[in-house]
């Protein structure tokens, strides 16, 4: 028998690993998978399946600390108020407001059930699963499920921009004297640092030093 291709081999796994978790999963949450399944990679609707149902983790569990988790687990364990994550009604979900969601955000961030931080979640990870909540609403909102988005009425959860490390004065001038000797270690600053914010260049016309052109250093201060 013909072994199949390695993509065909991975959507596979990545549909039996769907159907699990959907088993944990409200029933409705299967129309919104086969509603995307045409436009969407299986990797892509795996992808939305654990972030969806981290998100009803969150909604039957916050207050059971220690519970098993249906996004590991795959089962419908969770009990809080007498609710499992299976049981959650179309009616309960419309019911979901903005608030609901800026505490689950807040949750990703914080994890009061995981003190040692071990599943915190950064600042790109977070946006992601904001936007896997996005098009989860989204979908219902546009089939008529549900007539109020909670999610459009949010600020999407910015990345902030690194900070730009710039060198003092004492490690500029160590790092010309490193580049005028002909040293190594261009690309790093005094004691091992990287030398961040700044460019190197040379002449275009494929001269050197031996050709009696220095390296030109553009120094962002």
């Amino acid at each position: 028998m013909t072994e199949l291709p390695y993509h065909e081999q991975r959507d596979r796994k990545n549909e039996a690993k769907l159907q699990e978790l959907l088993s944990a999963l409200p029933p409705f949450c299967a129309d919104f998978f086969r509603g995307i399944e045409p436009s969407t990679s299986s990797m892509t609707r795996l992808s939305y399946a654990y972030d969806i149902c981290m998100f009803f983790d969150f909604l039957t569990s916050r207050h059971a600390t220690g519970s098993p988790s249906i996004c590991t687990e795959a089962k419908p364990e969770i009990r809080s108020f007498g609710l499992s994550a299976k049981d959650f009604t179309m009616e309960q979900f419309r019911q979901i407001s903005v608030t609901d969601l800026e505490r689950y955000l807040e949750y990703l961030k914080y994890r009061p059930d995981d003190p040692d931080h071990r599943n915190t979640n950064k600042e790109q990870g977070i946006k992601r699963k904001f936007f896997s909540l996005k098009s989860f609403f989204g979908y219902f909102q546009r089939t008529g499920q549900i007539t109020v988005n909670p999610t459009l009425s949010m600020q999407v959860p910015k990345i902030r921009e690194k900070e730009i490390v710039r060198l003092n004065q004492k490690e500029i001038k160590e790092l010309l004297k490193e580049a005028e000797s002909g040293a190594g270690g261009i690309a790093e600053g005094c004691g091992g640092q990287e030398a961040s914010g700044v460019r190197t260049g040379d002449d275009r016309s494929g001269g050197n030093r031996a050709g009696g052109h220095q390296p030109q250093f553009f120094l962002q201060i």
